[in-house]
């Protein structure tokens, strides 16, 4: 893939440089961009060897002739999808994004403030609680010998404020929040799943809906302002047509 991306750009070039002219083709600035993305590609195709297919090599001894190659070289590629900012449209799209991001700062001082009030509940209610025995009984007698070495001790709990919080988080984002429900029920009972249900039902439907819908307001009303402005010009021009015909 590597080697016929590089001859794709340099023929590319080539093409260009051709059709365009030197002076023309460099005073582009996102073509000058395209040479030096396939000069790169050109050394490293030199410091690299032959694909097998191309020089008669087995797979095996085309690896063993790899040399240390300066891989930032082929890295510099990917940065060709930077010519899609030359778009209008995705630029407005990209901007709008850009703004709806900034405008939703209160959105993420609240999320961040749920999860800091329910990772403190958490600790309260199951803090030291999530040590099982090998038969998945809850050990109730904490700092005892029996709870010190269990040989159930989950990942995700709610012994510390850090563990608590990426429990809060997980059971909202809804990654694998089913095993801090079923740890919560082994612990503490039935009634205790109802703190992670509601954790997941605030996080992945009360913030969710909350994030898109603040996302969709800001896309609705640019769009309006646009169709607004489309038409303030479009009376414009009527008007001025009218002026002139009179």
């Amino acid at each position: 893939v590597s080697f016929l991306l590089t001859i794709a750009f340099v023929i590319e070039m080539i093409v260009q440089l051709v059709g365009l002219g030197i002076v023309e083709y460099f005073s582009d600035e996102m073509r000058i961009f395209d040479f030096v993305i396939a000069i790169t590609s050109l050394v490293d195709a030199v410091m690299t060897p032959l694909p097998p297919l191309l020089s008669g090599d087995s797979i095996l001894d085309a690896s063993n002739k790899k040399r240390p190659v300066v891989t930032v070289f082929r890295s510099i590629r990917f940065t060709r999808a930077l010519r899609l900012f030359r778009s209008k449209t995705f630029k407005a799209v990209l901007m709008k994004v850009f703004m709806t991001l900034r405008s939703m700062n209160h959105f993420f001082v609240l999320l961040f403030l749920f999860l800091f009030v329910l990772a403190l509940l958490g600790m309260q209610f199951f803090a030291n609680t999530f040590r099982f025995d090998e038969h998945g009984y809850a050990i109730n007698d904490v700092l005892s010998e029996d709870w010190a070495n269990a040989t159930d001790r989950p990942r995700s709990n709610f012994d510390n404020f850090t563990l608590s919080f990426l429990s809060i988080f997980q059971c909202m984002t809804v990654d694998n929040w089913s095993v801090v429900l079923w740890n919560v029920g082994r612990a503490q009972g039935p009634v205790a799943m109802l703190f992670p249900i509601g954790c997941y039902l605030f996080g992945s439907v009360l913030l969710a809906n909350l994030f898109l819908a603040i996302l969709i307001r800001n896309f609705t009303d640019d769009h309006s302002n646009i169709k607004s402005s489309m038409d303030k010009n479009a009376a414009l021009d009527k008007s001025q047509r009218i002026t002139t015909k009179i």
